[in-house]
């Protein structure tokens, strides 16, 4: 399945950034209203788009900036013998797309991990309306940043930390993601799975499994399907060195 749609019909229709509940986290951030009228006058909602489908291809034309709505996609690079090698997983407010800027074309795929409605911003009519507000030009440079920053983050936690203290600093990252957004830092979804956090995280699943099962006897968390709770978060904390 694919959303984009030079590919697909998928059904859209015009976004309210004025009523949207993600506003502070999303692109429009502090924007007066009319300026988030005529940031919603280019924004196009999806109809919800089921776990596995691809939003974005690598080597597709770039032709948007995606805002996640609702659910949670990851973003990956698909190797020579078809493993896919994770980059990062994205929940709603977060943005993603940029990768395409630079060439044209997206370096990177995209696909959902769960029920997932995205908003969907051309780019060439972004441009011109950030060339017309500046608080927005900025804003968008600062995501940009933000993501570049992302990946750098991900790069020093693959070379400087132990195995533990990657899923330690992975699941505490998520909490307080899902604390920004209003839901339970404590308890929250885990769409993806153990293979998709191993390589995410440059570990196999074995040591990812093993991982959690540690984690369990040691009362850190409790892990059941897709559901994570954070039983002893000050010791999670003290082992990545991080605070929300």
């Amino acid at each position: 399945m694919s959303y984009q749609r030079m590919a697909s019909d998928s059904p859209v229709a015009r976004a309210s950034c004025t009523q949207c509940h993600l506003p502070e986290l999303c692109l429009p951030r502090s924007l007066p209203c009319g300026e988030l009228l005529e940031l919603a006058d280019i924004a196009l909602v999806s109809s919800p788009i089921q776990r596995g489908g691809i939003i974005f291809k690598s080597n597709s034309p770039f032709r948007a900036i995606y805002a996640i709505r609702s659910g949670m996609v990851k973003q990956y690079y698909e190797c020579s013998d078809g493993q896919q090698k994770i980059l990062g997983f994205y929940l709603p407010g977060e943005m993603l797309g940029f990768d395409g800027i630079a060439k044209g074309r997206h370096q990177y795929s995209a696909a959902t991990l769960e029920t997932t409605t995205i908003c969907e911003l051309n780019y060439e009519e972004l441009k011109w309306v950030c060339s017309r507000t500046e608080r927005l030009d900025e804003r968008f440079h600062c995501l940009m940043s933000q993501e570049i920053s992302k990946e750098n983050e991900s790069l020093l936690l693959l070379k400087s930390k132990t195995a533990e203290q990657r899923l330690a600093i992975f699941l505490n990252s998520l909490s307080c993601r899902y604390k920004q957004l209003g839901y339970s830092a404590n308890e929250f979804k885990l769409s993806m799975s153990r293979a998709e956090i191993g390589s995410y995280l440059g570990l196999t699943i074995e040591t990812v499994s093993r991982l959690f099962s540690r984690m369990q006897r040691e009362g850190l968390i409790e892990s059941h399907h897709h559901t994570l709770r954070i039983l002893d978060p000050t010791h999670l904390h003290a082992l990545c060195s991080e605070q929300c």
